[in-house]
């Protein structure tokens, strides 16, 4: 091979090489983001998994364990805290801690308003318009749907997480 040529293949390899250390980065920024959004997914599903698991227990306003009982919003953050995320303690928090979204995905929020102008319940969307609930006060921790009348009307928006 002539030296011309060797050259200029040599020209190309530090080219090709100077192209790949600048873009190393953003393939690791990329696979990174990937990674976040898919420990994420599976800990939506673990929340699920874990709200599921306390179906039956009963509502108690401030609860927080599955040992006396839950709240809306305790159901909330135990569910979370048990697949390794923190959220905030109360429903209103927990509204603005999430992202709006109109298009909600199993393990996001789904917000009401059901006494006054505030909001003052949530539950963890699982699909299919059903939601994992604390409802209220002589009841148990559920599987509901939430696109009859009664939710309708009090529904206020999804929170992303």
């Amino acid at each position: 091979m002539g030296e011309m040529m060797q050259n200029r293949l040599t020209d190309q390899l530090k080219r090709l090489l100077f192209v790949a250390t600048l873009l190393s980065p953003i393939s690791l920024a990329v696979a990174d983001a990937d990674l976040k959004q898919e420990n994420l997914l599976g800990a939506k599903f673990s929340a699920i998994y874990h709200a599921k698991g306390q179906i039956g227990r009963p509502y108690l306003f401030g609860g927080t364990d599955p040992n006396r009982g839950f709240d809306c919003s305790g159901l909330i953050q135990y569910a979370y805290k048990n697949a390794g995320i923190s959220l905030p303690r109360d429903t209103r928090s927990q509204y603005r801690y999430a992202k709006r979204t109109d298009k909600p995905e199993p393990g996001d929020l789904v917000f009401f308003i059901t006494n006054g102008k505030s909001i003052s319940h949530a539950g963890i969307y699982i699909g299919d318009n059903q939601m994992i609930h604390a409802p209220s006060s002589g009841k148990r921790v559920e599987i509901t749907r939430f696109d009859t009348p009664y939710w309708q009307q009090r529904f206020y928006g999804y929170g992303k997480l």
